[in-house]
């Protein structure tokens, strides 16, 4: 079935207020044999500005201070076995996990990989500025270094719309990731705004899933990316799903609460292909095999 923007309204789930309602009681639920537990750490403190060091220090000031990173909630779901596993960092749509297919995460746990899926369940995301995400993504990589069943040289970085390109700039060495010595090894963005990644400096493999009837992400501002990417560096991966639309992979129809200004724009048209998901599901199957 293919949906407009005119149709934007989604029930409650019920399993997941379940689901909440027990992290909430600080409990460890059991799904298919995985462990799933609500988690917080804090995101990248932000170093202090070199032009406000240089300034303090010819004025014979004390050097200033960072911003110290701020309390992220997430939801980590271990496979079976001790480990030590492989993990990848996950971030939503714009729209929340609500809007974000489900079942990748049941596919990547199966596969043998720990998530951790940045943001509270059911809602929103809080920050639309993908850049500034990335100091989640740093304190996401940092969390799980120091959990003992992930292999912390082996953590990729994953999103879908809005937390795809999360998971570009992640990878990008001009941005908040270039300036942490702890770096992801892959990253795997589905339906990316492209062209609201500026350098493209990327210091690590990526892949990028686009859908070509994408009215939003639309493919070629990927296409245009890959090919600005300078030569040395690592060229992502570009696969375009033939006669797909945006939210290609999800299932059940998206609230566009926070697409209002997007789809006014755009027009969004969006449609769960099984045939362009099951094509994804493999091109990332073998993207993460060949990468870690």
């Amino acid at each position: 079935m293919t949906y407009n923007t005119r149709h934007s309204k989604s029930g409650i789930n019920l399993p997941n207020l379940l689901t909440l309602y027990l992290a909430a009681m600080g409990m460890v639920v059991l799904l298919s044999g995985f462990s799933v537990t609500e988690v917080e750490f804090n995101s990248m403190d932000v170093p202090p500005n070199k032009f406000k060091i240089r300034q303090a220090k010819q004025k014979g000031l004390p050097a200033p201070e960072g911003v110290p990173g701020s309390p992220v909630k997430a939801t980590l779901t271990k496979p079976e076995g001790k480990g030590p596993f492989p993990a990848i960092v996950m971030f939503s749509t714009a729209g929340g996990w609500q809007d974000t297919p489900r079942h990748w995460r049941k596919r990547l746990n199966a596969w043998g990989y720990v998530t951790l899926e940045v943001g509270a369940e059911n809602e929103f995301s809080n920050n639309l500025q993908s850049q500034n995400q990335v100091l989640d993504a740093i304190g996401a990589l940092e969390y799980l270094q120091e959990v003992p069943y992930v292999d912390s040289n082996r953590v990729a970085v994953m999103g879908w719309d809005l937390g795809a390109e999360t998971a570009l700039w992640a990878i990008d060495a001009l941005g908040w990731a270039g300036k942490h010595k702890d770096r992801f090894v892959a990253a795997v963005a589905i339906y990316p705004p492209c062209d609201l990644i500026a350098v493209g400096q990327f210091f690590s493999p990526a892949l990028i899933i686009s859908a070509e009837l994408d009215g939003l992400a639309k493919p070629s501002s990927c296409e245009r990316l890959v090919k600005s990417v300078p030569s040395g560096l690592n060229v992502p991966i570009l696969k375009i799903m033939p006669g797909a639309y945006h939210w290609f992979d999800l299932p059940h129809r998206p609230d566009l609460t926070s697409y209002m200004t997007f789809s006014q724009t755009f027009d969004m048209t969006y449609e769960y292909n099984a045939k362009a998901t099951e094509a994804a599901v493999n091109h990332v199957s073998s993207f993460l095999e060949a990468n870690f």
